[in-house]
């Protein structure tokens, strides 16, 4: 039984095609997802560990010590020396150091002093190694990165360093090598150890652990402080296993979304299909087919199905971490396939398979011989079924109402309780979407409704809202998380960017400051902003406006120098929500200022004001006072200089010569201000959105699957309706259109659902997580709606456009047979 229940669904499969390439489609994207994320993860995380293995490759042993108060790198040094076995032993120390260019390329990279030549782990492709500090070695992929070459300049920090040469390491997108010169042992190196001829590395490595206590910290070390390199390269592949691990972790998350949307399109598919064959079925019944004979049949066809499409999703897996592989620049490393969690992702999508067809074969197949004869079920049956679907769907949404409500008033669990409502309401809205899909779709349809394709469009979409709705609900989802995700990271982003703005309402400040002298400790008062300063200032780019506060330099107290500021009335317009003036009685202070009164004293007097904590001094010594005031205590000099940016994303162009201006006065100067904290914070949260709106694309890209399958079976039962329609004058555009017209109808009536909940369930989880963090902190913070215009109406326009694309093939189809010979079909 179960071979010929395999040849028949062999046979489906090889004969009707069309009817099940989407569902096969669907399950090798779902599982091909998985796949590419197990492959793409344990590729990256084998390539880091023989990076991180890298600089203890060619040691016995790595030696790591965190010293006691008393011990010194001689006492070490001299350990090692007079440890047994113990051949040669170098110093090696890794830090991470920004390098910039000749073309202003700046680069993170991973640099280490250079450890003797026994010991070190990559060649010269080109030029020397580095002799002392002003020179510098780094890897190929570093050198393209900077477009930079042996012989130039590169710039770290203050430290200028020419390129001597340009090493053979094997090209990575995380891992960018440099190499400064050779360094002596001190406190935060790692000692790099050979052993002699002969000698077992353990037993050194057991000798050296005794003879290192007494130099250790009791804590903050490693144990032991001596390990042999594959130990060592052991103990960091398992740190790194963890990060990995989670990170895996929450691209499952994104993996079983598209599972669970996969699994709605292929229980949909199945349910047409079955709905295609209700004759056959019942003619098998008629002929003494048992219901469980049915369903093995049925079940067996999409075990087959599975298999297929999980086959051909594991191949796609593995390609596409390939092609993540070279695009991050580990190729050259190789790929590392986990067969364990292949395999499991193989029997995941066979089992998603048989789960999602399992109840539309299992409502078939108890479907008794004449009632599946009978062409559609009765008009009661399905009336019975609406209402039990109206009264379990409402109270579902009546639950997640009294959830959600609870988390703007229990404000310690407001989190909890809104993600428990948001999950009802959505159970609630995708499983009562044929309550309101097809009287949505009647309502879009009415602008179409003035021609025949038109017409035909609308009325074939509602002829069967069951189908019509699944096939919407696919898509909700999809697109209901992305709408929630843009939402909530925009509604995120304005809250925070306002929080800032409260917080440090200054975009840029460029103000004087106390010059420290570290060789005897002396500290000079802060020196005016000299014109060239200002002018340089004044021709900034990427400016909208600025005001320069002027300021006199006073005690407060015996050891205490503050700058007093004037406020200037021009100010409102550089700074958030500013006053035009402040009071005569008042002094504006930094929040670590507890003192109620302050009593400022300048050369021509002094002012004794009380104190208000305020945002608007830049550092702990500076005062804001009247213009009133500051006249009082003294000729007043430019001091402080107030930036307002045109654009926040683009700081840098601002900051750049800030820095440059900085470096070349002689007298210091300070910078602070929100803006480039806001363009973090910006370019964080856009580049979250970015990843996960990529990985949630996967989910749309199957439900549009399930959009172009659900017309393309519709266009198979519709055969002889459409060569009718052929023969009685349609033309094949008008075909075309009106499948054109049901696909977008079906993907709008989706994305607009998706979009209204999406944008409810976006501001819903920020006010929520807003209001707990509230109330843990006992901070007062408000949660600033916002949404991503551009970006949401992209997003739907690409959606409509796919949608408008997944009805090429089943119009191509629908028109390919003539009139004549579609009605001749049986």
């Amino acid at each position: 039984m179960l071979r010929h229940n395999f040849a028949a669904a062999a046979r489906e499969v090889r004969f009707h095609p069309s009817r099940v390439i989407a569902t096969i489609i669907a399950i090798a994207i779902s599982v091909g997802f998985m796949a590419a994320v197990s492959v793409f993860l344990q590729t990256q995380r084998e390539v880091m560990g023989k990076q991180l293995a890298l600089p203890s490759s060619s040691a016995d042993l790595v030696v790591s010590l965190t010293p006691n108060e008393t011990a010194t790198e001689e006492d070490v040094l001299k350990t090692l020396q007079n440890t047994e076995g113990v051949d040669e032993f170098s110093a090696v120390h890794n830090q991470f150091l920004p390098l910039k260019s000749p073309s202003r390329k700046v680069q993170m990279s991973s640099a280490y002093n250079l450890p003797s030549e026994n010991f070190r782990w990559a060649s010269l492709r080109e030029g020397q190694w580095p002799k002392d500090d002003t020179e510098i070695a780094i890897s190929p992929s570093l050198a393209d990165d900077l477009d930079t070459k042996v012989g130039d300049e590169l710039t770290a920090g203050d430290m200028k360093l020419k390129l001597t040469g340009i090493t053979d390491d094997k090209p990575s997108m995380f891992f960018k090598p440099a190499y400064l010169a050779p360094a002596d042992y001190s406190f935060g190196n790692t000692l790099l150890v050979s052993v002699s001829e002969g000698s077992d590395p353990e037993s050194v490595a057991t000798q050296l652990n005794d003879r290192l206590k007494p130099f250790a910290n009791e804590s903050g070390n490693e144990d032991p402080l001596a390990r042999t390199s594959e130990q060592y390269q052991e103990d960091a592949l398992t740190g790194l296993s963890s990060d990995f691990d989670a990170m895996r972790n929450v691209l499952l998350v994104f993996a079983g979304i598209a599972l669970l949307v996969g699994m709605i399109i292929i229980a949909n598919t199945f349910t047409i299909l079955l709905a295609q064959r209700r004759r056959q079925i019942g003619l098998l019944r008629a002929v003494g087919a048992t219901s469980n004979q049915v369903r093995a049949r049925y079940l067996t066809e999409a075990l087959l199905l599975g298999f297929i499409g999980s086959a051909l999703g594991i191949g796609l897996g593995v390609l596409i971490a390939i092609i993540g592989s070279q695009l991050t620049g580990t190729l050259a490393w190789g790929i590392s396939v986990p067969w364990g969690e292949v395999c499991v992702e193989l029997i995941v999508g066979v089992a998603i398979t048989l789960i999602a067809a399992m109840v539309p074969v299992l409502r078939t197949s108890k479907v008794r011989p004449l009632e599946a004869l009978r062409p559609v079920a009765t008009h009661e049956a399905e009336k019975r079924k609406k209402r039990a679907r109206a009264v379990v769907c409402g109270l579902f949404a009546l639950a997640a109402i009294g959830l959600m409500v609870g988390s703007m008033t229990i404000e310690s669990q407001a989190l909890p309780l809104a993600i428990a409502g948001a999950m009802l309401l959505t159970i609630a809205v995708l499983a009562g979407s044929q309550l309101y899909i097809p009287a949505l779709i009647r309502v879009l349809g009415v602008p179409l409704r003035g021609r025949p394709a038109g017409n035909l469009a609308v009325e074939n979409t509602l002829r069967n809202p069951a189908r019509a709705s699944t096939t919407a609900t696919a898509l909700m989802l999809a697109i209901g998380l992305i709408v929630t995700l843009q939402v909530g990271t925009a509604t995120a982003e304005k809250t925070m960017s306002k929080a800032i703005d409260e917080n440090n309402p200054i975009d840029l400040s460029v103000s004087a400051t106390s010059m420290h002298n570290p060789q005897d400790g002396s500290l000079t008062g802060p020196k005016p902003l000299s014109e060239s300063v200002q002018n340089e200032l004044s021709t900034l780019p990427n400016v909208r406006s600025q005001v320069t506060l002027n300021g006199v330099v006073v005690n407060s107290g015996q050891y205490r120098q503050f700058i007093a500021l004037g406020w200037d009335s021009k100010a409102v317009q550089t700074v958030h929500e500013a006053p035009e003036k402040i009071g005569d009685d008042v002094a504006l202070v930094d929040d670590s200022q507890d003192d109620k009164e302050i009593t400022l004293t300048g050369p021509s007097g002094s002012v004794t004001l009380k104190t208000e904590k305020s945002k608007y001094p830049q550092s702990y010594d500076q005062v804001i006072i009247s213009e009133s005031n500051l006249a009082k205590l003294g000729e007043s000099q430019p001091m402080s200089v107030w930036l307002k940016l045109d654009n926040r994303d683009d700081v840098a162009q601002t900051l750049d010569p800030i820095g440059t201006i900085v470096q070349a006065s002689p007298d210091k100067l300070d910078v602070s201000g929100s803006a480039f904290q806001a363009m973090i914070l910006q370019k964080v949260l856009d580049n979250i959105l970015l990843v996960v709106t990529a990985l949630l694309a996967v989910a749309v890209i199957i439900a549009l699957i399930g959009v172009g399958n659900t017309l393309t079976l519709s266009v198979i039962e519709r055969n002889r309706e459409t060569a009718l329609l052929r023969a009685l004058g349609m033309q094949r555009s008008s075909v075309r259109l009106m499948l054109l017209i049901e696909a977008l109808l079906l993907a709008f009536a989706a994305a607009l659902v998706a979009v209204v909940f999406g944008m409810f369930f976006g501001w819903l989880g920020i006010n929520s997580l807003l209001t707990q963090i509230q109330h843990e902190t006992n901070q007062t913070m408000s949660s600033s709606f916002a949404i991503d215009l551009p970006q949401m109406l992209a997003m739907l326009a690409i959606t409509l456009l796919a949608a408008g694309l997944a009805s090429i093939l089943p119009g191509r189809r629908a028109v390919q047979a003539s009139p004549t010979q579609a009605l001749a079909e049986e």
